[in-house]
């Protein structure tokens, strides 16, 4: 879709166990990271909002609960705990599902209305 973002993860994937880099610098993968420094990480990176993609209901999700705490609002899907905390906030955007038609759609939305994430974000600093 050729979207004006890019995506940074912290942690790892299936793919990328350690750091690594994008030709383009559309995708970050900053490897293994210290949960204290989450706060750090996010604002180094310049991150505007945090993706939880567990496309698993989760009973807690301590990702959810760092991102929060660290100021930064949460776009999930309608599964489990990150939606839960999502809602109760009020400072997120919670997807009826986990398909790709809809995140692209969403994050197209939100690309396009920054002030909407901000107000977001300001929801957890009260």
């Amino acid at each position: 879709e050729h979207l004006p973002i890019a995506v940074s993860v912290i942690g790892y994937t299936d793919r990328h166990s350690g750091p690594y880099q994008s030709s383009d610098g559309v995708l970050e993968v900053s490897g293994r990271y210290n949960p204290a420094d989450i706060g750090q990480l996010l604002a180094e990176r310049k991150i505007a909002l945090v993706w939880i993609a567990s496309v698993w209901p989760e009973t807690y999700s301590y990702t959810t609960s760092e991102a929060m705490a660290a100021g930064y609002p949460v776009l999930c899907f309608d599964l489990g705990a990150p939606a839960e905390r999502v809602r109760s906030t009020g400072a997120g955007w919670v997807l009826p599902d986990a398909e790709v038609d809809g995140l692209v759609a969403q994050f197209i939305y939100l690309s396009q209305n920054r002030a909407e994430i901000r107000r977001k974000a300001a929801l957890l600093s009260r």
